[in-house]
This record gives structure tokens, C-alpha cells and sequence, in this order.
């Protein structure tokens, strides 16, 4: 598992809304078995994005909303395949990070 890994969502009731999970855990923390995900929504499931704090990604040539709010915790185990990997954005990733827990 790797920062910035995409996963497709594994509970399937919810996949029309949130296709994929983000793991935004740091590489160097892997001996615990949960990681830090955000899930990836697509952006007819939601309402107004909020510039800066919910970033688009593309995943599979879809773009989708990173909905850096809804940061969770979700067993390791549960997180098969990546499907790919957006480390490319990972500027706009973390600075959505900052601005959920520092406002700016």
C-alpha cells in the first residue's frame, strides 16, 4: 500500500456515488492495520464542491471530487488492488489537507 494509491470503493451499494478511496496514509507508516482514505465521489452524487478543499482527480479518465471532509479510517485489509496511483496530484491533495485543518 502506498500514499496516494486508488482503490475501488469495496462496498458495492455505494459505488454509484463513491466510485474509488484515496489512501492518503504516509508510506512510512505501514505497520498498523487501518489507513487514512478519502473517498472519491463522483460529482453528480454531490452538492456544491468547495473550491481548494475538495480538489478534482482523475481516475480512469473520470474526474472526480476528492472529498478531503470525509477523512476516515478503514481496515487495510479491505483495500485490495490499487487501481492506480495520483501521486502527480499530490500538491493539491495536501494542500486541501491543510486548508481542512488550518482554514487557509
Amino acid at each position: 500500500m502506498a500514499q496516494f494509491d486508488v482503490y475501488t470503493n469495496p462496498m458495492a451499494d455505494q459505488r454509484g456515488r463513491i466510485p474509488y478511496w484515496l489512501d492518503l496514509q504516509s508510506n512510512h507508516i505501514g505497520q498498523i492495520d487501518s489507513r487514512v482514505i478519502i473517498p472519491l465521489r463522483n460529482l453528480h452524487a454531490m452538492g456544491p464542491r468547495i473550491e481548494g478543499l475538495q480538489p478534482l482527480v482523475t481516475v480512469a479518465g473520470q474526474s472526480l471530487c476528492a472529498d478531503v471532509p470525509a477523512i476516515a479510517s478503514f481496515p487495510a485489509r479491505l483495500l485490495k488492488n490499487p487501481v492506480t496511483c495520483i501521486d502527480a496530484q499530490r500538491h493539491d491533495l495536501v494542500a486541501a489537507l491543510d486548508y481542512l485543518i488550518s482554514g487557509y
